[in-house]
């Protein structure tokens, strides 16, 4: 989905700044996505690609402004993608709901966070109509979030994309989420890692080793429960805090995916990264509720179709991105960014996990109890069954 047609060449950073002075936001992405045609020049082909916008835009019946936080010019020498990848498939959901509403819908992509970052108000007010979000930040509108987030209950990736593809998560969480004001299309299946740095001395690798560590952490209740079973200060700071907050020792680190440290330049702020994966790190995309049920059904149909494409590329490629493009594998290429940073790998074998489950284990905390009396002891239960079934197969969760 990001391989450039071999009758095009991706945009440098330079073209894609030149193109943005320009032409706007718009033209500069969706040129960036599709790729400058081999003998035009990049005036040339920004100048239709804005053409092409402006036309669409004035053709369509309805407009979705999409807010997301990265930019798909991230990567530009990106060996699988060129985006963000905590925001991948952007562009490619933009160009499946304007191909497949037959145009009667738009799609006003508005990156690099512009809109503010994690917009869930924004969202489910109506300001705009949707945008990237976690569902650990969305946890704080939608609290029923907070059940994807019990220590160990989704465990891996690949449970987390047995939770997208799912009827029934989306007929009880979903449902919650919508009733809310919040509809939420699908995501990535990351899970979160700790990022330890320069004020942390020793290797990390067993939950002792988080007494008394300050983690900075989301929105999500089960986070700040977890950490505090590990014996850690869990400490509120928004993501765009991280660095300095580092920098001055406010915090020595935190509970995200690894994708975060390359997405935002955070690698140099990171000595050790801890794949303790206790709970996932979702990034999905929301829209508003009131907005996507006022238009027709082919055209609600559009959108969730859309969402399915960029479900499944997703899911195709979260591995690959991680070992290939970010380096967080001991068998990763040399040359990507944590491994020439430098950052200190602790993989957990399966006895070391072991005790992490044990420590963070329902019999061993009271607390996890009464949070999931509170947060949905039925939808957890739910979330047990489904992650426990077979490989995630493909299926139209809305149907």
């Amino acid at each position: 989905m990001t391989k450039k047609s071999h009758s095009t060449r991706t945009l440098s950073r330079r073209e894609f700044g030149s193109v943005l002075a320009r032409y706007g936001i718009s033209t500069a992405v969706m040129l960036g996505f599709a790729g400058v045609p081999f003998g035009a020049s990049v005036t040339e082909a920004g100048a239709q690609t804005a053409g092409d916008e402006q036309a669409k835009r004035a053709a369509a019946k309805n407009v979705m402004i999409f807010s997301i936080d990265g930019t798909l010019d991230r990567y530009p020498d990106g060996e699988i993608t060129h985006e963000t990848i905590y925001t991948n498939g952007s562009a490619l959901f933009k160009e499946r709901i304007e191909t497949l509403s037959e145009g009667r819908i738009y799609v006003d992509l508005k990156p690099g966070g512009i809109l503010g970052l994690q917009p869930g108000n924004k969202i489910r007010q109506g300001v705009i109509q949707a945008g990237s979000l976690t569902t650990q930040n969305c946890a704080s509108l939608i609290p029923s979030w907070n059940v994807l987030d019990f220590p160990f209950v989704v465990g891996s990736p690949a449970n987390m994309a047995k939770v997208h593809y799912s009827k029934e998560i989306h007929d009880t969480l979903g449902k919650m989420s919508e009733e809310g004001g919040l509809i939420n299309l699908g995501g990535t299946t990351f899970m979160r890692w700790i990022n330890l740095g320069q004020s942390v001395r020793k290797d990390v690798r067993q939950p002792a080793d988080m007494e008394g560590l300050k983690i900075r952490v989301t929105n999500s209740r089960m986070e700040l429960a977890g950490l505090q079973i590990l014996g850690s200060n869990p400490t509120p700071i928004s993501g765009g805090e991280i660095v300095t907050a580092m920098e001055q020792g406010v915090v020595d680190g935190f509970n995200i995916g690894p994708h975060f440290l390359t997405d935002f330049g955070l690698v140099g702020a990171v000595k050790q990264l801890v794949d303790v994966q206790f709970m996932p790190n979702t990034d999905c995309i929301f829209v508003n509720t009131d907005w996507m049920r006022g238009l027709a059904g082919d055209d609600q149909e559009a959108i969730m179709e859309a969402a399915f494409a960029r479900q499944k590329y997703l899911i195709e490629i979260g591995s690959p991105v991680y070992v290939q493009q970010l380096g967080v594998s001991l068998d990763s290429p040399a040359d990507t960014p944590i491994q020439q940073a430098g950052i200190k790998l602790n993989l957990l074998s399966d006895d070391e996990r072991a005790v992490w489950k044990e420590a963070m284990s329902f019999e061993r905390n009271p607390v996890l109890n009464e949070l999931a009396d509170r947060f949905g002891r039925k939808e957890l239960d739910l979330l047990r069954e489904v992650v426990a079934q077979g490989d995630a197969t493909p299926t139209r969760w809305w149907k």
